[in-house]
């Protein structure tokens, strides 16, 4: 989501990658997530907001309500 900021404060109109996301908010939402000491992420701040509206109203909600991540190189599209 870092990344995503990132990326929207020179590209305003960058937003997250709708296909490419859902597969793995899905497979979070059924479970198959990690939690974040799991995988060293202790340090990683959470983000509150993109201003994606994808983003803000689906993914952040999702990682904080589930506390778990699941890792984009687990996925093919």
């Amino acid at each position: 989501m870092a990344i995503l900021v990132a990326l929207r404060s020179s590209f305003p109109g960058t937003v997250a990658w709708q296909l490419g996301y859902q597969p793995m908010l899905a497979s979070l939402r059924g479970g198959n997530g990690h939690r974040p000491e799991e995988a060293d992420k202790r340090g990683q701040t959470p983000v509150s907001s993109t201003g994606c509206e994808y983003t803000d109203n689906s993914l952040i909600p999702a990682l904080r309500t589930l506390n778990a991540f699941v890792d984009q190189e687990a996925f093919r599209i």
